[in-house]
């Protein structure tokens, strides 16, 4: 049920910081990480009393719920993440030599 949810929404969050703040990227992907890992932990700690509680389609829909409330709060950074960021020249800078 976690696994899910965090393996697309790390990996989405790490693409878009390193493309678009590459001088933070490393303390980014640390703290992503981390989140990550503490919201599978927490998820997991807590389900199996859940699921013995209310059953396990219940635990399913709220945690599905939850990720999908996630996923969705990203589509703004797809149409205004640019102007968000204050880039206006359509890239990092970056080049690759």
């Amino acid at each position: 049920m976690c696994s899910f949810g965090t393996f697309f929404a790390p990996n989405i969050a790490i693409t878009y910081v390193v493309e678009c703040y590459p001088q933070t990227a490393s303390e980014c992907l640390v703290t992503i990480n981390v989140f990550k890992n503490l919201v599978a932990f927490l998820f997991l700690y807590t389900a199996v009393d859940w699921i013995a509680a209310e059953g396990w389609i219940q635990v399913y829909m709220v945690m599905f719920m939850l990720v999908s409330l996630a996923m969705l709060l990203a589509i703004p950074f797809y149409f205004f993440g640019r102007k968000w960021r204050g880039d206006e020249g359509g890239s990092t800078g970056r080049s690759v030599e």
